[in-house]
């Protein structure tokens, strides 16, 4: 296997027995990713985005992005898999918010605790859970969720 970052670099390290810590490795491979940013060609360079950012756009229509942010949630989507997984999970659970979706909050839930799904989604659908009469009146009950929508 080839690490593409420097966590999967530090575990592939450490199994073949590297006594340094995740940080020295970050530090030394840091510069990589800037040399490889500058011989990146100008077309191929996507703007530094934050996680806020990023989250909406995960969510969106695609139909409704530009021209280059399709072409870059795509290419993230393609090579990562916990992103993926994640943007779908939310994608679902926002459909079910609006009642477009078939997924009831129980087999969400199911679904997010699958040991593939990114850590912090099992966290949300923990949380969702120790609280299920709550959030389940929440998406079902018609007030509710008609004041969410602005009705």
């Amino acid at each position: 296997m080839v690490a593409k970052n420097a966590p999967q670099l530090a575990r592939e390290l450490k199994a073949m027995g590297f006594t340094g810590s995740y940080c020295s490795v970050r530090r030394r491979v840091a510069h990589w990713k800037r040399s490889l940013l500058n011989s990146t060609p100008q077309s191929l360079q996507v703007r530094p985005i934050s996680a806020k950012q990023l989250s909406w756009l995960l969510i969106k229509n695609i139909d409704d992005l530009d021209e280059r942010d399709q072409l870059f949630i795509d290419a993230l989507l393609k090579r990562c898999a916990d992103i993926r997984t994640a943007a779908q999970l939310a994608t679902d659970f926002v459909a079910m918010i609006h009642r477009e979706g078939s997924d009831t909050l129980d087999s969400w839930i199911k679904r997010a605790w699958n040991p593939t799904v990114p850590q912090e989604l099992r966290r949300f659908a923990t949380s969702l859970k120790s609280d299920f009469n709550a959030v389940e009146a929440g998406l079902t009950t018609t007030w509710s969720n008609d004041n969410w929508k602005g009705k």
